[in-house]
């Protein structure tokens, strides 16, 4: 595969509408300078097994010094009273859910990996003061039943769901690249929780692209932290 070494700031999200918010730094393309930064910006895929392949061919092609990943979440009602509809936040924690294992019906292997901490120093970059801090969980499908939203939130500790995070987050730490997780809250988990995603997830997606925005603005600090 093509390597391009030419690459700083690999920014990702789930599908293209949710970069789109980048078209007018980087160019059309979703590839260009923010000063003296090289970034690139691709979509690598919906769902678990789609996002992690697609972040591992993207990663291979630009060998970026950090990933970022952008896009838009759900936020698990009962947890935080804070994140309202266009919130962005970043992720501290990321863990792999299963609604078996959370009805008991269920159990991950000892030996797989199920819980992932994005790179604490490019994170802190990335918010600056603007995007608190929270816990994802990534489930393999959307959680479209209210009783379950409140037991998947509640037993996993987790304050935001996103069907992505974890498989690109695992994927960079497997590839040693620091990642960020960047996301705007769309909609409350649940029965709702498609109609208000549909209503909002366009000024969610661009929030996130534009915390992202800034922070390549100014200088992308923590882009060249490698761990």
């Amino acid at each position: 595969m093509f390597r391009d070494l030419r690459t700083d700031v690999l920014v990702v999200a789930a599908h293209a509408p949710e970069l789109a918010g980048l078209k007018s730094l980087i160019g059309d393309d979703l590839r260009g300078a923010v000063g003296d930064l090289r970034v690139t910006a691709e979509a690598v895929g919906i769902g678990l097994a789609a996002a992690a392949a697609g972040t591992a061919m993207a990663v291979e092609a630009h060998a970026p010094r950090c990933v970022v990943l952008v896009g838009t979440c759900g936020a698990y009602d009962g947890r935080r009273g804070d994140l309202a509809i266009g919130q962005v936040v970043t992720a501290n924690r990321i863990r792999l859910a299963s609604t078996a294992a959370v009805e008991g019906r269920g159990a991950f292997p000892a030996p797989m990996r199920a819980l992932i901490e994005p790179d604490a120093t490019l994170t802190a970059a990335v918010a600056g003061t603007t995007a608190p801090l929270v816990a994802v969980a990534t489930t393999l499908a959307i959680t479209t039943d209210d009783a379950l939203a409140l037991r998947v939130g509640s037993a996993l500790d987790c304050d935001v769901e996103h069907l992505e995070a974890f498989a690109v987050a695992l994927t960079c730490a497997r590839l040693q690249i620091p990642i960020a997780v960047v996301l705007g809250v769309a909609n409350r988990v649940g029965s709702r929780a498609r109609d208000e995603w549909l209503r909002h997830h366009a000024v969610a997606g661009q929030a996130s692209t534009d915390v992202v925005a800034s922070w390549l603005r100014a200088g992308a600090p923590g882009a060249r932290v490698k761990t």
